[in-house]
């Protein structure tokens, strides 16, 4: 079976772009690619602290938004497709499809605890 990769990217790829309307340019693309990666963006980004944060199928992405420079990533052994998360207060919350709930630093994606639900 021949497969063309450029669809296969498309169909598993996320892009997380800075377009600055002022100057009508873009300042950053971001496609972030890891063993983990699985992603079809079902639901918005988080930005918090001038961060982005964002499922990557079987895990989490912190993105600096002014760069677009990842600063950190949390793989884990279930997917986030249908699940969700939330930032607050310093931590990242999220419920993940493994069965397990997590809260993070939302600074460095150090796991303070998981538990399973």
């Amino acid at each position: 079976m021949l497969m063309n990769t450029n669809v296969e990217k498309y169909l598993y790829s996320q892009s997380f772009v800075l377009y600055n309307l002022t100057q009508n340019k873009t300042v950053y693309s971001v496609t972030p690619i890891t063993d983990s990666y699985l992603s079809f963006g079902f639901r918005e980004n988080i930005i918090w602290d001038n961060k982005l944060y964002s499922d990557i199928g079987r895990g989490l992405i912190c993105l600096d938004l002014k760069t677009g420079a990842k600063i950190w990533e949390k793989s884990t052994s279930g997917d986030f497709l249908f699940s969700n998360f939330i930032v607050n207060d310093g931590f990242l919350y999220a419920n993940c499809e493994n069965g397990y709930r997590y809260k993070l630093d939302a600074n460095t994606g150090f796991v303070k605890w998981q538990e399973l639900n």
